[in-house]
């Protein structure tokens, strides 16, 4: 599975790739995205 995200103004993008077939859940996903994008300590959930 491939996934790609870019902030609103397009500065800082990430795209990257991670064997989907023995995931559980989306919480790899999630963990990748905040480590790029979340200051330390935030994170996407609510």
């Amino acid at each position: 599975m491939t996934s790609s995200a870019t902030t609103r103004d397009g500065a800082h993008s990430l795209t990257f790739q991670i064997n989907g077939d023995w995931l559980a859940d989306g919480a790899p996903y999630e963990r990748v995205f905040e480590a790029e994008f979340c200051a330390p300590g935030q994170t996407m959930r609510k």
